[in-house]
């Protein structure tokens, strides 16, 4: 486990690892070895040079079933999925900037100044930007009315279509985007990666978590199952 976190530390830097911005990565024992496709994967974006560093820090090429994709489908020293999506000049979020099956363009609108202490505007760590995370989902729609309802109503859905949709938060813009699309991947056991979200100021995480039943969770092993059975926490 600490060798995990600590390539993912050289990856996306002390920022993330630390929570920066309120978005950070959390590691935690598995109860086992992985046994398959995860649900959940980040989208990170580079070019040929963080690839070739991300190698060399133990990341390995992987097969998934993507066929002859634009970006590159990786994986941790665990084994877990992740992808690196090519730089893009795209400067709007439309139908035609999604690359598909996870993998979004993450471009910054030109309405949104650069600053120079803007975390999620710089390239981090080995010099990617943390784009997406994506989630598997059958039902895409469904599942961005129980996101919307679990995160809050800023997150909105920007783009859409056969490779699923893209919603990304409405006054932090630049922040990684959630993505839900097909294909869903065969569940064996728990989900080695899942989200976590925190309750907003004023509100505690009981009330957040009964709210999140009302709305469709379930509690399932000290964590929570959003409808279509990925495990969640809210602390």
């Amino acid at each position: 486990m600490r060798s995990l976190s600590e390539f993912w530390t050289r990856v996306l830097g002390e920022d993330v690892m630390d929570g920066a911005n309120g978005l950070a990565l959390r590691f935690v024992e598995a109860a086992g070895p992985k046994q398959a496709k995860n649900r959940v994967h980040l989208d990170l974006k580079g070019g040929p040079e963080q690839l070739e560093r991300l190698l060399e820090l133990g990341a390995v090429r992987a097969d998934i079933g993507q066929g002859d994709v634009p970006w590159e489908v990786l994986a941790d020293p665990e084994g877990n999925e992740f992808c690196l999506q090519p730089p893009t000049p795209v400067d709007e979020l439309d139908g035609g900037a999604v690359l598909g099956s996870g993998a979004v363009t993450a471009p910054v609108p030109r309405s949104v100044p650069d600053s120079d202490d803007d975390w999620y505007g710089r390239a981090v760590g080995i010099g990617v930007h943390w784009a997406a995370v994506c989630q598997d989902a059958a039902d895409p729609q469904a599942q961005s009315k129980f996101w919307t309802a679990a995160a809050g109503p800023a997150w909105n859905v920007v783009a859409e279509g056969d490779w699923g949709l893209a919603m990304r938060h409405a006054d932090d813009i630049r922040c990684p985007m959630l993505v839900l699309g097909p294909p869903l991947a065969e569940k064996a056991g728990q989900n080695r990666v899942y989200l976590r979200v925190t309750p907003n100021p004023g509100s505690h995480v009981a009330v957040e978590t009964s709210r999140l039943v009302i709305e469709g969770a379930r509690r399932a092993d000290g964590l929570l199952l959003d409808p279509e059975q990925n495990e969640f926490g809210v602390s």
